[in-house]
């Protein structure tokens, strides 16, 4: 199959483009039994109007895509997809090294390959890229079933937010914790859950985890959850044990430029 094909890089997806980059993750999705995670809105990016979108086209057929999300100006994540008749033909790599110029032309410095562990291709194309596994990321869901075990030595005080509620916890008049959660049609995320550094180690954030849960099962959400990295092995632990399971995994691979 020849190798020189049609390619382009652009800043925005056109309808078509964005059609024909769903359709091959979709595609690639079902064959390698994943999420399908992707990253397709540029308007999220640090840098405005970076060059994201990387296509290479055989004909009409996408047959591989290459994205870039910056998250800040040092770094960036990249996610990609090949139709899998299409692997080890060397596209993945030649879509990389288009992005990989413009990464350096903007100062990046690291680059992390987000790729689920159901999919062995990728894991292996990476593998030969250079990139290191560096730390996954798990998503994990509220056991729903499960009445969450309230101590009652906190206080709790809710004030609402733009995309659902900020939590704190006090004792005797003095704060111990927050959590932002943002709620979407009765599906809970909950975010950044931190405790006051001197109160750490005193399982008060146990208690303000379970103090969330009851409340948000109580305001009716019928499911609830979190995202936590692999590296933070005391709250997976804390989140494991009380009520969460692990649903989903994102491996990330890191390339420095």
């Amino acid at each position: 199959r020849q190798m020189c094909i049609r390619d382009s890089n652009t800043s925005e997806l056109s309808s078509n483009q964005f059609y024909d980059a769903k359709t091959l993750i979709e595609l690639c999705r079902l064959t390698d039994n994943t999420k399908g995670i992707c990253f397709l809105e540029n308007n999220v990016n640090a840098i405005e109007n970076f060059p994201a979108f990387f296509l290479m086209y055989q004909g009409n057929t996408l047959v591989s895509f290459l994205s870039v999300f910056v998250p800040n100006e040092e770094e960036c994540e990249i996610y990609a997809n090949t139709l899998p008749r299409y692997r080890q033909e060397g596209y993945f790599r030649k879509l990389y090294e288009m992005a990989q110029e413009q990464i350096k032309n903007y100062g990046i410095s690291k680059i992390y390959f987000v790729n689920e562990p159901n999919c062995l291709a990728g894991s292996e194309a990476l593998g030969r890229l250079g990139a290191k596994l560096e730390t996954s990321e798990y998503l994990m869901s509220y056991n729903m079933r499960i009445e969450p075990k309230v101590q009652n030595i906190l206080d709790m005080e809710i004030s609402e937010t733009e995309d659902g509620e900020w939590i704190e916890t006090f004792r005797d008049g003095e704060k111990i914790g927050s959590v932002h959660v943002a709620i979407d049609h009765n599906v809970a995320t909950i975010y950044n859950l931190e405790i006051e550094s001197r109160y750490r180690g005193r399982r008060f954030g146990v208690e303000t985890l379970n103090l969330t849960v009851k409340h948000l099962r109580k305001i009716n959400c019928c499911k609830i959850i979190l995202h936590v990295s692999g590296s933070n092995r005391i709250a997976y632990r804390m989140y494991s044990h009380h009520g969460f399971v692990h649903v989903e995994q994102v491996d990330y691979w890191l390339k420095r430029v």
